[in-house]
């Protein structure tokens, strides 16, 4: 899968989404979601790559938790099946919201 189309995807959650990060001065109201590509996973052997599967970090932020919100994008990768999985939140400070990030895998 190419990164556009997953970005395609992204878009069916209805909630604003940009590459990497909004201009300054343009970040949205509270959710967004940020994606960018992060490490590959690659299966390689006798220096040849055999198999590479690009992971992207999807971090949703968020002021308030929303349980919902957060199973709807699951259950959108889900019925894309795409793999993912779910890294801890995080709280920042300077900026006052929370960031849940995930790795999904685009095969």
């Amino acid at each position: 899968m190419k990164l556009s189309d997953f970005a395609d995807i992204l878009e069916q959650a209805n909630l604003p989404v940009t590459y990497r990060a909004f201009k300054i001065g343009n970040a949205p109201d509270l959710p967004y979601l940020v994606y960018y590509e992060s490490s590959p996973a690659i299966n390689a052997a006798d220096n040849t790559v055999n198999h590479q599967i690009k992971s992207v970090t999807v971090e949703l932020a968020f002021e308030q938790k929303d349980e919902d919100l957060e199973e709807r994008l699951e259950e959108m990768w889900k019925s894309h099946k795409l793999f993912f999985e779910a890294q801890e939140e995080t709280f920042i400070e300077t900026e006052r919201l929370y960031v849940k990030s995930y790795t999904v895998y685009l095969y």
